[in-house]
């Protein structure tokens, strides 16, 4: 490597936690004007190597150097004043600020004592302009889509001078169109000789927009690759230690038996006319744009949002209206698509998260007492079933990965046994590996009967594993599609409004 154009440099970086090694003598290296991906498993170590470069952590031992001194960050504050910016796969923006008060929100101009929205609003288009952005300075950040919350993050990196920047799972929940534009703002930022960070699970995504490959395994070094020279076999081989198991099939084809019947129903604004059937040991996928109406109709199945019309019948039973507690207990269950919003208790170990769903098969009379030892099966059970890293069950789910965070709310799940099971987004934030299990689990659930209703934004990930596809565009269902004969186009066919 040449020291006239390195960066970072980062040397056998350690770090332990309570029970677990998290880094353990860690090598990086990062040029100007390069994109270096970095990859691993779930647990991996990417977050806490990160968390040491952008201060949030303090390292036991090893060194790091920035542009050949000495970098030793106590806080994210030591890391912005020498220009390491990092954009968390979580967004930090103030929803009812609007865009150029979210870029300016650690140092407000002022004149004659007040803050200067003037300068604010000015200041920021010319950030926006730079990185070829086209959202309104003035506009409030909660009415923006998702991708452009993460464009504004990225102007509020860059609005200090910055010389590196981090981005951990930036495109988890950004459209194509999306995700295109913010690899043209880091094909720019490389341009003007910012090194970037990238951290991402989806492998095309790294083959596209890296120039070298870091991989991470069990908190060491695995390997680095120069991207053009690689392929994914050989990047995934790294991250697993293991070739991942052969392609998946199903041994035994769905039922004829409805399980679920969802007829006419409509929300006003939101969902209008949807008819459908589910049968036992099923996968029926739900594909659609974002805010085609897949969440919301996933929402009003599982009884937290009310419909003006129509009918959700479980095995005969109508469930509309009965609330989600009871659709539990009656046997369905909704793995969220926002795994910190409402699929955790964030504050709660893992063994508290993972019996939350199914209390009735830890509490014993006579005095309706949580048994701790039952919960301390199941979450062990299911901690190794779903290879959760964690120290114990004990473990916070606050201080997981987002990968394990993930992973524990399929656990949750899983724990209450439903007949029905609606994954709304089951893989985002998680590794090949484990995305491959959580694949496995899938299949073994039709297997032993039960049914699946599965929406995810990965065409490839609803092409595998559905039986029938249904296509979503503007809260309606414009058609259902065979994965055995239908192609890419005609997904996006319908998600354009075709019929």
């Amino acid at each position: 490597m040449n020291d006239m154009k390195q960066f970072l440099s980062m040397k056998s970086i350690s770090k332990r936690f309570v029970g677990v090694q998290a880094l353990d003598e860690v090598d990086l290296e990062v040029n100007r004007g390069e994109v270096l991906a970095l990859v691993g498993e779930n647990g991996a170590g990417k977050s806490t190597l990160m968390n040491v470069l952008g201060g949030v952590v303090i390292n036991d031992s090893g060194s790091m150097l920035i542009n050949g001194k000495l970098y030793d960050p106590r806080n994210p504050r030591d890391a912005r004043e020498v220009g390491v910016s990092f954009i968390h796969q979580e967004l930090t923006l103030f929803p009812s600020l609007t865009v150029g008060e979210n870029i300016f929100v650690n140092d407000f101009p002022k004149t004659t004592g007040f803050i200067d929205h003037s300068k604010i609003y000015d200041e920021a288009e010319k950030v926006l302009d730079r990185l070829g952005v086209r959202v309104n300075a003035r506009a409030l950040v909660r009415d923006l889509s998702v991708g452009d919350q993460q464009l504004v993050e990225i102007g509020k990196a860059v609005f200090n001078p910055v010389q590196l920047i981090i981005f951990d799972e930036p495109t988890s929940s950004l459209t194509k169109a999306e995700r295109d534009c913010l690899f043209n703002v880091i094909r720019g930022l490389k341009a003007e000789g910012t090194a970037v960070i990238y951290i991402s699970h989806f492998l095309n995504e790294v083959f596209e927009i890296s120039d070298r490959i870091s991989v991470m395994r069990d908190g060491k070094n695995a390997g680095s690759l120069i991207t053009s020279e690689s392929h994914e076999d050989e990047v995934i081989t790294l991250m697993v230690g293991r070739q991942l198991r052969g392609a998946l099939s199903r041994n035994t084809p769905p039922g004829k038996e409805v399980v679920l019947n969802v007829e006419g129903v409509s929300r006003s604004g939101f969902l209008e006319d949807i008819n459908f059937s589910l049968h036992r040991g099923e996968i029926l996928g739900i594909w659609g744009l974002l805010g085609s109406g897949r969440t919301e109709l996933a929402r009003t199945i599982f009884g937290l949002d009310p419909i003006d019309s129509g009918k959700v019948i479980l095995e005969g039973e109508e469930v509309q209206g009965v609330g989600p507690v009871e659709v539990t207990k009656r046997g369905i269950g909704y793995l969220t698509e926002s795994r910190r919003d409402d699929g955790l208790i964030l504050g709660m170990c893992l063994r508290e998260n993972v019996t939350l769903s199914s209390l009735d098969k830890v509490v014993k009379p006579p005095f309706s007492r949580i048994i701790r030892q039952e919960e301390e099966t199941i979450a062990e059970e299911l901690m190794k079933r779903l290879r959760i890293v964690a120290s114990s069950t004990e473990h916070k789910a606050e201080n997981l990965s987002g990968g394990n965070q993930q992973k524990l709310v399929l656990a949750k799940w899983l724990a209450s046994e439903p007949k029905v099971f609606i994954l709304d987004e089951p893989t985002r934030g998680v590794d090949v590996g484990a995305k491959d299990e959580i694949h496995r689990i899938i299949l073994s659930l039709v297997e032993d009967g039960a049914s699946v209703i599965l929406i995810s934004s990965e065409m490839e990930e609803i092409m595998r594993l559905s039986d029938r596809i249904l296509v979503m565009h503007r809260g309606k269902i414009r058609g259902e599609v065979s994965p055995e004969t239908a192609k890419q186009e005609d997904l996006v066919k319908y998600t354009t409004g075709g019929n």
